[in-house]
């Protein structure tokens, strides 16, 4: 292949790359805040869904649901966008610690390496949810000094485990979920719990009946 044609082939990679960013779910602002709390059986209906559908989905999803679970949502909401605007100013919802905290909430404890004279890991108790450490709600972090830390680590206590989330930084100014660095026994789980329990739906049959309907509608 001579070299017109490699670079024809990576001006259409990274054309191609630049449309799949734009299938991502902040192309639908109410999905890219609530996908990460949807089951899968609404993941699967709402793609199905023409826009008039998609509209009325959105307005069943929080009445099928108890109040609680939607003040709870939004508590966390209010948290994420004052802690991680700096991350993604626009969406802070739509990056993998705004993810992982609408979930999951306040982690029980943060443990983060940085590069300042210290050096070393420190941790970091946040009193768990509701708490006002770091993640809490008494605490707004929308000046932290990301570039001067390497990585977080969150723990979530579930049952008798503590199941760990770790975030590198990246430049110029993100935070990346790290699976492999990432203790994964049992996080399915509790992000399953979260999805079932706290975002929990009051009576599945007849909410998956209505889906239905919805997929009808044209």
């Amino acid at each position: 292949m001579n070299v017109n044609k490699k670079g024809i082939v990576i001006f259409l990679i990274l054309c191609f790359s630049a449309c799949s960013l734009k299938l991502m779910p902040s192309r639908d602002p109410w999905y890219a805040k609530h996908y990460i709390i949807m089951q899968d059986f609404e993941w699967d209906a709402y793609k199905q869904l023409s826009k008039e559908g998609k509209t009325q989905f959105q307005e069943l999803f929080w009445t099928v649901r108890d109040p609680k679970a939607q003040a709870l949502f939004t508590s966390r909401l209010d948290i994420v966008i004052k802690s991680f605007k700096t991350e993604n100013r626009s969406t802070p919802w739509n990056t993998d610690r705004g993810r992982t905290f609408l979930l999951n909430g306040n982690p029980a404890e943060v443990r983060y390496a940085d590069n300042t004279d210290l050096g070393g890991i420190v941790v970091v108790p946040t009193g768990g949810e509701g708490g006002g450490g770091l993640y809490g709600v008494n605490r707004e972090r929308s000046n932290e000094d990301i570039g001067a830390r390497q990585s977080e680590l969150w723990v979530y206590p579930y049952m008798s485990y503590r199941i760990t989330y770790q975030f590198n930084f990246a430049q110029p100014r993100q935070w990346k979920f790290s699976p492999k660095l990432s203790e994964s026994s049992f996080r399915e789980e509790l992000e399953l719990y979260n999805r079932q329990v706290t975002y929990g739906i009051l009576d599945i049959k007849k909410y998956q009946e209505q889906l239905e309907e919805l997929k009808k509608i044209k």
